[in-house]
């Protein structure tokens, strides 16, 4: 082969490991959730944060407090039925919950499982404290999840309000977010899809008709990995929720309610998708959190307000394992 023969044959050589070097793998990612299924996750989840008070009179300081989260829980997932459309029905039923929260010195913790919850602070241990009994109940009977074939939550039946004890205890809005959903059909490597949810914000808080803080999310098939020889699809998440001047009720506390004069939560993170089982395997996220809030509070007899604006700000890292 002449010069100009050679040099022709290693661009067509090129040129064709550069075609199948550009050309984008196509991937199934699909909920394969059987009748008869059972799956076990745990999550760890672990925050800092601080709240800066500002002085409210020229002989006041403003303070900050320090505060740290720490939580693990393990539930279970049970598919009873699943429907032609794809739509499952799931049974879930939480094992273990331990939640530690301290903040300006002061240290709770709440531990909860089939035997019971209990409400630990420092020396004393509570066991019909407000909003035990709620919890307890979260752990005796299961929670009803209907889910479709992408993974959207399209409802859940829980049998007791366990969010009314305190900030973080909310089990069932954790089974939200702890789903992530899929693309619809097969996707190519570098696609992305969209995602919106609304946001929870506990159920002590009422929130005006309409006035939803929502969470946009971005996820986009970044590519496949190979672990303990099953393929896993690498998916990046990437997701927002804002809002201004939304007014909130606290129904329980009589005549106080809360503003978010601005309320930010960034999401970030990436979740590993086994293909063969078809259900996620492993996810590592990061939630960053900024509110200016300010609490109203109506003196007692007058239509007198004292305004308590409050800045806080928190990240937390959360690990989701499917347990074998």
């Amino acid at each position: 082969m002449n010069r100009i023969g050679r040099i022709a044959a290693i661009a067509a050589c090129a040129a064709l490991a550069l075609s199948g070097a550009c050309a984008r793998r196509t991937v199934a990612v699909e909920y394969r959730l059987e009748k008869g299924e059972e799956l076990r996750y745990s999550m760890k989840t672990r925050g800092d944060g601080v709240t800066r008070m500002p002085a409210l009179t020229e002989r006041q300081q403003a303070t900050e407090v320090p505060s740290k989260i720490e939580m693990d829980l393990v539930w279970r997932m049970k598919v009873t039925d699943r429907d032609a459309r794809g739509v499952a029905t799931i049974e879930a039923l939480f094992e273990t919950f331990a939640l530690e929260m301290e903040s300006g010195g002061m240290r709770i913790r709440v531990e909860a499982d089939e035997s019971g919850a209990r409400l630990v602070q420092g020396e004393t241990v509570m066991q019909d404290a407000p909003g035990l009994e709620e919890l307890k109940d979260a752990f005796r009977n299961p929670s009803v999840v209907t889910m479709d074939k992408r993974g959207r939550i399209l409802s859940i039946d829980a049998p007791g309000g366990a969010g009314a004890l305190m900030p973080h205890t909310d089990l069932n809005a954790f089974l939200k977010e702890s789903q992530f959903v899929i693309p619809e059909g097969p996707i190519a490597i570098g696609r992305s899809w969209r995602e919106s949810r609304d946001l929870p914000v506990g159920e002590a808080l009422r929130l005006p008709e309409g006035k939803e803080i929502r969470l946009d999310t971005r996820y986009t098939l970044a590519g496949v990995v190979t672990r303990a020889g099953r393929e896993w699809a690498e998916i990046a998440v990437d997701g927002k929720a804002e809002a201004k001047a939304l007014e909130a009720e606290l129904p329980q506390a009589g005549r106080m309610k809360i503003v978010f004069d601005r309320l930010l939560q960034a999401v970030s993170g990436t979740v590993y998708f086994d293909l063969e089982r078809g259900c996620v395997a492993e996810a590592a996220m990061e939630t960053k959190s900024e509110q200016e809030v300010t609490r109203i509070v109506r003196r007692p007899g007058s239509d007198e307000e004292v305004r308590l604006p409050t800045v806080a700000r928190m990240t937390m890292a959360s690990e989701i394992k499917l347990l074998e």
